[in-house]
């Protein structure tokens, strides 16, 4: 999926997302041997990881370099920046002092990581 153009991704998740409406509609509540009813539909939360490639002009984003608290004078797109606050990571595309990921640190400021870990967005 990472080499799909955008048109492609949109009409992908369309097809997955019709599909999904798809399997509600024909999805009855089940009673477990308690006598519990469950509906058989979960819901559930997807986080990702915001690429820096990804945030262009060409695909619709404020991708003007800007520089914050944290980030040593390095400049990376504005929405970038924003998706990484929201998400708390972001891969970078070249690598500062051996570490590939830009971390939101909830206290107004970005930090260089080495992975992304299992971490609260701030949402």
């Amino acid at each position: 999926m990472d080499n799909m153009a955008d048109d492609e991704l949109r009409a992908f998740r369309g097809q997955k997302v019709a599909e999904l409406k798809h399997c509600a509609r024909e999805v009855r509540p089940e009673q477990a041997a308690d006598g519990a009813i469950y509906p058989r539909i979960f819901f559930c939360s997807v986080y990702y990881t915001p690429k820096e490639s990804g945030f262009t002009v060409e695909r619709g984003f404020d991708a003007t370099p800007i520089t914050a608290s944290g980030l040593r004078g390095r400049k990376y797109p504005r929405d970038f920046l924003l998706a990484i606050k929201k998400e708390g990571f972001g891969r970078i595309n070249e690598p500062v002092d051996g570490r590939n990921y830009i971390r939101w640190m909830n206290d107004n400021r970005y930090a260089f990581a080495d992975a992304r870990s299992d971490v609260a967005a701030n949402c």
